[in-house]
C-alpha cells in the first residue's frame, strides 16, 4: 500500500513538473480524473461494440473485397480512443477570456485540429480564441468531426468502405464521451 502511494506521488510530481507551464486548470489530478471518468465506458464500448465491428469489417474485406488490410483497423482503433478523450480539450478555450471571439470557420478548425492549435496557443505563437462553452461537447461537433474523418479516410485509404469504417470508429469514440457526460442519453 505504501509503495502505491509513493509511486502515485512520484508520478504526480513528474506530471506536475511536466505540466507546470500549462494553465492552472490543467493539473495532473484534473487530467487523471477526466481520464478515469471516461476510461471504463470507453473500454466497455471497445470490447462490446468496436471489436465486433472490426471482425465484421475484416470478414467483409476478405469475403467480398478479397483483400485484407490491417491499416484501417489500427488507425480506426487509434481514432476511437483519440475521439473518446479529445473532447475535453475544449477546456483550453476559455469562454470568459478576454480574447478574440472565434468565427464559425475558426471553431471548426479548432475542433478538427485541437492538439495543434493548443500547442501554438501555449507556445504563444497564436492568440487564444474565445469559444462557446463546451463547444466540443455537442452532437453537431460530433457530426462535423465524423465527416472530416470520412474525408481523411478517403485520402488515406482510397476506398469508401475503409473511409466509412474509419469515420464510424471515430464517431463511436466521440459518442462514447458524449454518453458518459450525459449529452447523449441512452434509455
Amino acid at each position: 500500500m505504501k509503495k502505491k502511494k509513493n509511486a502515485f506521488g512520484q508520478m504526480n510530481k513528474f506530471f506536475s513538473d511536466m505540466t507546470s507551464h500549462l494553465p492552472g486548470f490543467a493539473t495532473f489530478e484534473k487530467v487523471l480524473g477526466e481520464f478515469l471518468e471516461h476510461k471504463d465506458f470507453a473500454i466497455w464500448v471497445f470490447v462490446r461494440v468496436i471489436l465486433p465491428i472490426i471482425i465484421f469489417h475484416a470478414v467483409l474485406n476478405i469475403c467480398v473485397f478479397e483483400r485484407f488490410r490491417l491499416s484501417p483497423t489500427i488507425f480506426g482503433v487509434a481514432i476511437f480512443f483519440y475521439a473518446a478523450f479529445m473532447i475535453d480539450l475544449d477546456s483550453f478555450f476559455n469562454e470568459r477570456a478576454p480574447s478574440k471571439y472565434a468565427t464559425r470557420l475558426q471553431r471548426v478548425i479548432v475542433l478538427l485540429f485541437a492538439p495543434i492549435i493548443i500547442y501554438y496557443m501555449l507556445s504563444e505563437k497564436i492568440k487564444p480564441l474565445h469559444m462557446p462553452y463546451k463547444y466540443f461537447h455537442r452532437t453537431n461537433s460530433m457530426l462535423i468531426f465524423s465527416a472530416f474523418l470520412f474525408v481523411v479516410g478517403l485520402l488515406v485509404f482510397f476506398t469508401w468502405w475503409d473511409a466509412l469504417f474509419f469515420a464510424l470508429l471515430g464517431a463511436l469514440g466521440y459518442a462514447t464521451h458524449l454518453v458518459t457526460d450525459r449529452i447523449i442519453v441512452i434509455k
